[in-house]
């Protein structure tokens, strides 16, 4: 489970939610209204006040690095630092068993970044947070 208390992220009142295995939540509101500030905020990536739990255990009882191998933030526009995605991906993983629910064929891990589509990039970056 995923437990938000009292999350206070730059202009927006304070948040309190819960997600249970299994579950989703969307968040939703229009350009600029604070999602991606929330959800970052969530990963760890920008200094916020309030408390976040996952499985019982608060942010701020593991390192930064520890906290991240869990709770993951994909960005609307993931930043690639290679030309391939395989370039970006954790070496020893095995790949196929997350591409294949994303409808992503393997040969796309050797494509240049930049002649894949928007929604290969995002999907692809959501393999390489998976891994």
């Amino acid at each position: 489970m995923l437990r938000v208390d009292h999350l206070k992220v730059r202009g927006l009142p304070p948040l309190s939610f819960a997600v249970s295995a299994g579950e989703c939540l969307a968040i939703e509101g229009p350009s600029g209204s604070g999602k991606s500030l929330i959800l970052r905020a969530i990963a760890d990536l920008d200094p916020c006040e309030g408390m976040v739990f996952l499985e019982g255990a608060e942010r701020g009882e593991m390192s930064a690095r520890e906290w991240r191998r869990h709770v993951r933030f994909v960005a609307a526009e993931p930043a690639w630092w290679g030309d391939t995605p395989r370039q970006t991906m954790p070496p020893s993983v095995s790949l196929e068993h997350l591409m294949g629910p994303l409808a992503l064929d393997a040969a796309l891990l050797d494509r240049e970044v930049r002649l894949l589509s928007s929604g290969e990039r995002q999907r692809l970056a959501l393999v390489r947070a998976l891994a």
